[in-house]
């Protein structure tokens, strides 16, 4: 934990960019896409790319979320991507 609250304060320091949009259509698909960017050239650039699905039937909601997150390293050459799935009923 200590050694998150150092790198933190350092990627504060510096300041950054970020930036998001989602689409809805019928309160039921949702596209989403956003944007991280920090000033210092040691963190990466976060690109994020994301769909969601809710249905909502009587009292009960279904919920499910996909997001592809890259990690951008010097610009475009370098990159590391992560999956990131969750799903939510709320009864």
């Amino acid at each position: 934990v200590g050694s998150e609250m150092c790198i933190r304060d350092s990627i504060i320091n510096y300041g950054k960019i970020a930036f998001g949009f989602e689409y809805n259509l019928l309160d039921m698909f949702f596209l989403r896409t956003g944007f991280e960017d920090y000033m210092a050239s040691e963190y990466p650039s976060v690109l994020s790319l994301g769909s969601g699905l809710s249905v909502a039937q009587f009292e009960i909601s279904l919920t499910f979320n996909y997001v592809l997150k890259l990690m951008l390293w010097n610009g475009f050459k370098n990159f590391d991507a992560t999956h990131i799935f969750s799903f939510a009923l709320k009864l």
